[in-house]
């Protein structure tokens, strides 16, 4: 099996330069829109054999049963059997809107945010915690609220209405901070930023799917760091 498998591997490696098929990716709403989506049309001139079925969705697709030949997940990918390779990283930074901050104190510490209403990322059945950290400081803290989503558009949406405190991507939130829709919160603070991972069901992987995932791994970590993927870190080996 072992020797099927290094054969199989050599034989994808010597096509590498041929890569052509049909690829079907996963991947979140707003990552395909604003950052994997304007990346496509290079892609698809330098690989012209190579054609999509692009599904976005806020949920994890199975990638065995679906047959998803590569996944984008932003965040921990916990599914042990799949083949993960992160490609970059998601800066986060904490935001509310002048209304909010307008009727309750805006927080001095990241503690005080345990009294405030968050708008956060669903988490099912577990609550959802910040990790922040200030130089050598670092406070972890359970925050409340009545919203928990799934999408970073409506995540924007929500904090820019009022409704409290949220995580979002500073390179997205750059117009609404302009125009004074938003303010940031614990500006002293950092958030953990995202990891980006590409998802597989197996090391062996078609031509078409290493090239696309070697292109995307490239091309963000070419990115300048004021746009959504800053410090970029890709995987090596």
């Amino acid at each position: 099996m072992v020797d099927e498998a290094r054969l199989a591997e050599e034989a994808l490696k010597e096509v590498a330069s041929h890569a052509d098929g049909h690829l079907r990716v996963s991947m979140p709403v707003d990552l395909g829109v604003h950052v994997v989506g304007p990346l496509l049309p290079d892609f698809a001139r330098a690989y012209p054999g190579i054609t999509f079925d692009i599904d976005l969705s806020p949920r994890h697709a199975d990638v065995v049963g679906e047959h998803v030949d590569v996944a984008i997940r932003i965040g921990i990918v916990r599914e042990e059997q799949l083949v993960v390779r992160r490609i970059g990283w998601v800066e986060q930074a904490l935001y509310a809107s002048p209304a909010y901050l307008a009727t309750r104190s805006p927080p001095q510490q990241p503690t005080e945010l345990a009294a405030h209403d968050c708008i956060f990322v669903s988490v099912q059945r577990r609550e959802p915690r910040w990790h922040l950290r200030h130089d050598t400081d670092a406070c972890d803290v359970t925050v409340r609220g009545r919203f928990g989503v799934n999408n970073h558009g409506l995540m924007q949406l929500l904090a820019e209405r009022g409704p409290g405190i949220a995580a979002l991507t500073p390179a997205l939130v750059q117009s609404a901070v302009l125009q004074g829709r938003l303010v940031p919160v614990l500006a002293a603070w950092s958030v953990p930023r995202l990891p980006i991972h590409a998802v597989v069901a197996s090391h062996l992987q078609s031509a078409a799917v290493r090239a696309f995932v070697d292109f995307l791994a490239q091309r963000f970590s070419e990115r300048p760091a004021h746009t959504l993927f800053e410090r970029i870190a890709p995987l090596r080996g």
